[in-house]
């Protein structure tokens, strides 16, 4: 079994939502083999099925990917943060941060999780409308 496949299986289910997010999370040069990939797509699809998606990420987002894997906030917290730190010293990334994060500097977890929540929904008013 590939290390794709394998994370694939682990992180994502077969449906169009959770499909999105692995696709976009992994094209960006997001390290799938690291424990923060899964948080990331977890936490992006925790966002996508709030109705109004409020960015607390601290006090409602950790906590509740916490619980799904049986770890505490502060671990989902540090393995984001250092899948982010892994991505963005790729030098094959630097294309996408430009386009997406529009800094120069590594950006905050916060930052990086809205701006993938951001990038996926406008990619999918894409789709939905044809263009």
């Amino acid at each position: 079994m590939e290390r794709r496949d394998f994370v694939e299986e682990q992180c994502i289910r077969p449906d169009d939502q959770r499909r999105t997010i692995f696709d976009a999370v992994f094209a960006l040069g997001f390290p799938p083999n690291m424990k923060g990939f899964e948080y990331i797509c977890q936490a992006l699809a925790l966002l996508e099925s709030q109705a109004e998606p409020m960015f607390l990420i601290t006090k409602d987002v950790y906590p509740r990917i916490a619980k799904i894997n049986h770890v505490t906030a502060a671990s989902v917290e540090r393995a984001i943060r250092q899948c982010i730190g892994s991505m963005w010293e790729l030098p094959q990334s630097v294309g996408h941060r430009q386009k997406i994060f529009c800094c120069v500097r590594r950006p905050s977890n916060k930052i990086v999780l809205s701006c993938l929540y951001e990038w996926i929904a406008a990619g999918r008013r894409q789709a939905w409308c044809g263009e």
